[in-house]
């Protein structure tokens, strides 16, 4: 049964998903997790394991995002010891169960911080677009993410900066 956050999260997505929704209030919760409850909920009715089944699979893409951030940064033994980490890391396990935005956080700032880094070697106007869209969609999971995206872009200014 959820609680708290997650009960909000699942009695928004069931008002979205209503035959008669009309929203008349601003979220509460950032709506990006809302959203994707409601999608979830209409392709296999408001259960709760098909979210859990989908949330395993965003964890595996932010497992894959990690490890291919760990080669471009550092080393293939760097990058598979980070990925055996985060697999068997316990909070990471444990909120990927949850309903919780948690799974859409670490996936799109993994994607933001690959895209960006990807970028600022590639000079790929698509990069830049797909930095900008996965920051973006994760300021509306969780804004908070606003001071990291701008760190994450001084950063990557100061490497291309810095002499080769």
């Amino acid at each position: 049964m959820p609680i708290i956050d997650s009960q909000e999260y699942h009695e928004l997505a069931l008002q979205m998903i209503a035959p008669d929704a009309v929203l008349r209030q601003p979220y509460f919760h950032s709506p990006l997790y809302s959203w994707f409850l409601a999608g979830i909920y209409l392709l296999f009715g408001p259960q709760t394991t098909a979210v859990r089944v989908m949330q395993s699979g965003l964890s595996v893409l932010s497992l894959l995002l990690l490890y291919a951030l760990g080669v471009r940064l550092f080393s293939r033994p760097a990058a598979r010891t980070a990925a055996v980490m985060w697999a068997l890391y316990g909070p990471v396990i444990f909120f990927h169960g949850e309903l919780t935005n948690v799974p859409w956080i670490l996936l799109l700032n993994l994607a933001g911080l690959y895209a960006l880094n990807r970028a600022m070697s590639a000079a790929s106007f698509g990069l830049w677009l797909a930095a900008g869209a996965a920051l973006g969609l994760s300021a509306i999971t969780r804004p908070d993410v606003l001071p990291f995206a701008g760190l994450m872009v001084l950063w990557l200014v100061g490497q291309a900066a810095a002499p080769s």
